[in-house]
């Protein structure tokens, strides 16, 4: 091309209307009658400017030249968006590379373009690393960087270099900014030799923006990079003094960062009491203007001020109203106040209004959501809560916890509150041989002429709890007994087929006869609250029915050594049902040695005291009834437990393994309370691993290390459980899955649940913001009125709305 004298100017700025879209376009600028060379930039004509970070959603279309969204030029679609990560559908107009994550002097220059390095089509980014993009019809190279704000959902910007290098700073931080009344200090982190090539010719200039808000930002000062300070003076007249104050690296020929994350000042010797006071007393006279600017100003200056404002703060929310009060409950809710308990202090003055409740829960007051998150499914159930439950709905700051409050509040059956014993009550710790269960009655008999509620009474005194499928089917047809009154000539007909069904199973064995039952008898209410029955049954109600008569070995230290002496005495001795006590202490792994400590005897219970921790996973193979209760377990060389061809029950564990915490292959386990973490110093892939028609329950607990991956035929069911999938699908099926959830979380994952065969979930809140919901061969069954935002599902052949809530009648 060839240069052009365009303008001549009087005065320090020119604009180029004229400019023209998607070209490179280089200005000069010299003074009229002087030789020096004349100072160059370079710029392209921006749709969005590349500071500015743009929301993405499924199908946008990005030029990456000029920000245009959607346009006919876009070189990059968003093919997917899986929790961490992100897929990127380009062409070869702007392939792509991938970085690390931000680290070391190559993500400061973008690698050099080759067809091995650079790659069309698409492209899996994770969130935490961005990419490097090359542009062949210009020769420009640019970086892409994405972030998930607090509601899951994805912003990314661009960093485009014109001047034909291949470097791209990466943005400083937030700088910290000191005032000592007459001029501001802003101090940064500088960038090591390790880190930038070229460091001495780095400059870092600051820029200022006042009034807050206003966009109008300025630079102020400039300096090397490498100093790591600069001082500017500061005049402000506002009874409202604060500035904001960002960052942006620099180099002579061009070349610039992103800008960093701006600070906020407030500009006001932080020794002058009385000059504090006085913006306080503005500040809070700001809550009530008119004005939005003058409003948000005002709340920006307490948030400064912090806790000096706190119990002012604090009043105006107990005794205002309107939108003071609202702005003084922001403030107080956010993070800084959060931390130092200000959730519990609004929670508190406003629980003058609920005479009747129990004492607020600490957890509940947690400055950490998905705690409070977990609290309010935990506590589910207590009566003396649920007037906390309405007020949660109304004042809680994390948007999460606000909706699981009022899906719980507004649940139509509400559960037993769940135990916190140790191992008392379980059905598990009784022997076989002193279970009582009552004889198998001629139904058309026990049943003629009953009330359906004396009728469902005799259904459940028949169930003996040992096999889980049957014991559910059995709990769920006395619930849909209990709904059958009168009205047919035979109300009893299709509760009296499934018992038919049942007592078939009983003596061929054959699991198809209770899957019939499931798909062909029972409704959802009935699957659904015959699941909460068959666990409460097994977990509080199992010595009601039967004596308990159990040894007892307790070790005198916390050795694995005599942990593995004393299960292989039982096993030498043949004794069974016995329970191992261990002392609060770290049974640590020894080198060389096997992973494992081995259950090789039925109904073997290991309790810990408080403060136990194995170091060594625990597997039980070929046995029944194995109990593991108050102990965290983790295991850096395999699962932290593992059962094959087993039962178990788990109450109050903390399970962390390199991989999967829970492992089961043809086994049957219940769950109470227990927790799977990502562990052995990377990040696990699954929270369990089902292999085979494995059974899960789970009750109260958070799955948090990855996908719950389900086998073939395998059944879940899980009750006021959260579950965090990662970058992972959430449920991950086989043929034959079942899922069931009730009053569950779905914190994070790439996408609901992927490859089963049915789902039915009821009372359930999702947080995921980009659901992807499939099955094998069935469905998705969703209540219309207590599972959240079912609305976004909408379209997909999987889900199928149910007519009304499946609970809707049901005690």
């Amino acid at each position: 091309t060839v240069a052009a004298e365009i303008a001549r100017v009087t005065g320090g700025e020119y604009l180029d209307v004229d400019c023209p879209r998607g070209v490179l376009v280089e200005y000069a600028v010299q003074a009229l009658g002087q030789a020096e060379a004349p100072l160059r930039a370079r710029i392209v004509r921006q749709e969005q400017p590349e500071d500015w970070a743009v929301e993405l959603r499924v199908g946008m279309g990005i030029d990456l030249l000029t920000g245009d969204l959607d346009g006919v030029d876009s070189q990059v679609e968003v093919h997917q968006l899986l929790g961490n990560q992100i897929l990127l559908r380009t062409d070869d107009r702007a392939p792509i590379a991938l970085q690390s994550k931000y680290s070391g002097s190559a993500d400061w220059i973008a690698p050099e373009y080759s067809n091995r390095t650079y790659l069309p089509r698409i492209r899996s980014v994770d969130m935490d690393s961005g990419c490097f993009f090359y542009l062949p019809e210009s020769g420009i190279y640019g970086r892409l960087r994405f972030r998930l704000d607090e509601d899951n959902r994805c912003w990314m910007t661009r960093n485009l270099n014109l001047y034909g290098t291949r470097q791209l700073p990466l943005p400083p931080s937030a700088p910290e900014v000191s005032f000592d009344g007459q001029s501001a200090l802003v101090t940064w982190t500088a960038p090591s030799v390790d880190e930038v090539e070229d460091l001495d010719r780095l400059r870092c200039h600051v820029e200022y923006e006042y009034p807050v808000g206003s966009g109008d930002w300025a630079v102020i000062s400039q300096g090397r990079a490498l100093d790591s300070e600069l001082s500017f003076p500061v005049s402000v007249e506002d009874s409202l003094p604060l500035g904001q104050v960002r960052l942006q690296y620099r180099y002579d020929i061009g070349v610039r960062s992103s800008h960093g994350e701006s600070t906020q000042v407030l500009w006001v010797d932080p020794k002058d009491e009385s000059a504090l006071n006085r913006v306080l007393e503005e500040a809070l006279a700001a809550l009530e203007s008119d004005s939005y600017d003058r409003r948000y100003l005002g709340k920006q200056v307490l948030l400064q001020l912090g806790e000096r404002a706190w119990p002012r703060l604090l009043d105006l929310v107990t005794d205002g109203s309107g939108a003071s009060s609202d702005l003084a409950r922001e403030i107080l809710l956010g993070p800084e106040a959060l931390e130092a308990g200000m959730l519990q202090a609004i929670l508190q003055r406003a629980a003058g209004s609920l005479p009747d409740a129990d004492p607020l829960p600490e957890a509940w007051a947690d400055p950490d959501g998905n705690v409070r998150v977990r609290a309010l499914l935990l506590d589910f159930g207590q009566p003396g809560l649920e007037p906390w439950y309405r007020l949660m709905a109304r004042m809680d700051p994390d948007p999460s916890v606000r909706d699981l409050a009022e899906l719980l509040a507004s649940s139509p059956v509400r559960p037993e509150p769940a135990s916190q014993m140790n191992t008392e009550g379980l059905w598990a710790q009784v022997n076989p041989k002193q279970r009582m269960s009552e004889p198998w009655p001629d139904w058309a008999v026990e049943l003629h002429g009953v009330q359906a509620r004396d009728g469902a009474a005799a259904i459940r005194a028949v169930v003996d709890g040992s096999n889980l499928e049957e014991a559910h089917c059995l709990f769920a047809l006395s619930r849909s007994m209990e709904g059958l009154e009168g009205g047919a000539a035979d109300p009893f007909r299709a509760v009296r087929l499934g018992l038919d069904l049942v007592e078939q199973y009983r003596t061929q064995g054959k699991a198809v006869l209770l899957q019939a039952i499931r798909e062909g008898v029972l409704d959802s209410g009935a699957t659904l609250i015959g699941w909460r029955d068959l666990s409460e049954f097994r977990w509080t109600q199992g010595p009601e029915r039967a004596p308990v008569e159990r040894s007892v070995v307790r070790l005198d230290s916390p050795s694995l050594a005599a942990l593995q002496q004393a299960l292989d005495g039982l096993e030498t001795a043949g004794t069974s049902y016995a329970d191992v006590i261990l002392p609060a202490g770290v049974y640590g792994a020894q080198s060389g040695l096997d992973h494992w400590v081995d259950v090789k005897v039925d109904g073997v219970a290991l309790i810990g005291e408080p403060g136990v921790q194995l170091e060594i996973g625990v597997r039980a193979t070929g046995v029944r009834d194995v109990i593991l209760c108050n102990l965290e377990i983790r295991n850096s060389g395999g699962s932290a437990v593992a059962f094959t061809g087993a039962t178990g029950s788990l109450r109050n564990l903390t399970l962390s393994a390199a991989q999967t915490p829970l492992s089961l292959q043809d086994s049957v386990v219940e769950l109470d309370r227990c927790r799977m973490e990502e562990g052995g110093g990377k990040a696990a892939v699954y929270s369990v691993r089902m292999i085979g028609p494995s059974i899960l329950t789970g009750r109260g607990c958070d799955f948090d290390a990855g996908t719950l991956l389900m086998g073939n035929q395998g059944q879940v069911y899980l009750d006021r459980c959260t579950l965090d999938g990662g970058s992972r699908p959430v449920v991950q099926g086989q043929s034959g899955g079942t899922l069931v959830m009730r009053d569950c979380v779905i914190l994070g994952g790439s996408m609901g649940f992927q490859g089963m065969n049915s789902v039915l979930l009821e009372g359930v809140l999702s947080t995921l913001r980009y659901q992807t919901f499939t099955t094998q061969d069935g469905v998705i069954q969703v209540c219309p009125e207590h599972v959240h935002a079912w609305e976004s599902w909408q379209g997909n052949p999987a889900v199928r709305l149910l007519p009304d809530c499946p609970l809707s009648g049901m005690r």
